[in-house]
């Protein structure tokens, strides 16, 4: 399947009416789940725009599934699309807020699109979490504590 094969795709099982079969919760979990692995295997396969459909199709039925975020803002920020890619990672702490590897990333990003207080801020949540920074990224940044 490619990324204009799955809307496609996704069209014909909602015209036979599969996503209100009595067992839609299974479906729509197994469907998600799909996505998501497909997503990531598109993404390893340097297919950046059909991960990004992929993961939006994750979402579209599980929108606040923060490991579709997570992976969807690292899509972005491969496509340097810094700023989707913070909103995605934005997501993913709404979502889980323990996500550590989502507040590293939101610190990351922050800081090469230039917005050094707030890369700091999400640089500090996620040294709460028990994220140790390398000294570099420490320097660069500044002191955060």
């Amino acid at each position: 399947l490619d990324a204009e094969t799955l809307p496609l795709w996704w069209k014909m099982l909602e015209e036979m009416d599969v996503l209100a079969w009595p067992a839609r919760g299974d479906v729509i979990r197994d469907l998600w789940r799909f996505m998501l692995l497909t997503g990531m295997r598109y993404e390893e396969a340097g297919r950046l725009k059909e991960a990004v459909a992929n993961y939006r199709l994750a979402l579209r039925d599980d929108p606040d599934n923060a490991e579709a975020h997570f992976n969807l803002g690292n899509v972005y920020v491969q496509q340097d699309n810094l700023d989707e890619a913070i909103a995605q990672y934005r997501q993913t702490v709404r979502y889980n807020p323990d996500h550590m590897d989502a507040w590293v990333n939101l610190a990351v990003t922050s800081f090469n699109a230039g917005r050094v207080p707030e890369a700091r801020k999400y640089l500090e949540e996620a040294e709460l979490l028990g994220f140790e920074p390398p000294a570099e990224m420490k320097r660069r940044m500044g002191s955060v504590r």
